[in-house]
C-alpha cells in the first residue's frame, strides 16, 4: 500500500471549497489565467529544462483559496481560455515565507520489508517580467529504512534529483 503525504492538499475537498480568500499580500497574487508558452520536461537528469512536450492542455488557471488559514493556489488545467473553471484541480500551491511552494511525498515498502522507495516532488513557481516559470522536481531513492508517513521528507535531502518538468506562462 502506498503512503503518501500531501503538504499542498489538505483535503481536495476544502480546497475547491473555499476559492474566494486573498493571501496575505496583494505582491503574492499570482491568480488568473495564462497561456502556456513551453512545457519541457528531462526525465533523465535535472540538469537543463529537457525536451518539448506536446499535446498537453496550452492554458492555466490559478485560483487563490484558504484553508485553516493558509493560503493555497489551485492550478486548473485548460484546453481553451473558455474551458477554464470546470473546477477539476491538477496540482497546488501553499505560501510559505513569502514563495508559493508544493509538495509532495511517496514512501512505498520494498518486497522484503526493509527497505523504502521513496519520491518526493517538489514545485516553485516564480514571476517573470510577463507571466511565470513553475518548476517541478522530483528526487527519488530507496534507503534502508522503515517505510513510515514521513520517511520521504525525513530523508529528502539524501536523494538525487531525477527529473525536471518546466512550464514557462504569459499571463492573459
Amino acid at each position: 500500500m502506498d503512503m503518501y503525504r500531501f503538504r499542498s492538499v489538505i483535503v481536495l475537498g476544502l480546497l475547491l471549497a473555499s476559492t474566494s480568500a486573498c493571501t496575505e499580500s496583494e505582491d503574492s497574487s499570482v491568480e488568473g489565467m495564462y497561456e502556456i508558452a513551453s512545457h519541457t520536461r528531462n526525465d533523465s537528469s535535472c540538469d537543463g529544462d529537457g525536451s518539448a512536450v506536446e499535446g498537453e492542455p496550452g492554458y492555466l488557471e490559478l485560483v487563490e483559496g484558504e484553508v485553516f488559514g493558509v493560503p493555497v493556489l489551485m492550478w486548473h488545467d485548460c484546453d481553451s481560455e473558455e474551458s477554464c473553471g470546470d473546477g477539476r484541480l491538477d496540482r497546488s500551491f501553499v505560501y510559505e515565507e513569502g514563495e508559493w511552494l508544493a509538495e509532495v511525498s511517496y514512501a512505498n515498502p520494498g518486497a522484503d520489508g526493509s527497505t523504502c522507495d521513496l519520491e518526493v516532488i517538489s514545485g516553485s513557481l516564480e514571476r517573470t517580467s510577463d507571466g511565470l516559470r513553475i518548476e517541478f522536481r522530483t528526487q527519488t531513492g530507496v534507503v534502508d529504512a522503515p517505510c513510515e508517513v514521513d520517511t520521504a521528507e525525513l530523508h529528502a535531502g539524501e536523494l538525487p534529483c531525477t527529473s525536471v518538468e518546466v512550464f514557462v506562462a504569459t499571463a492573459l
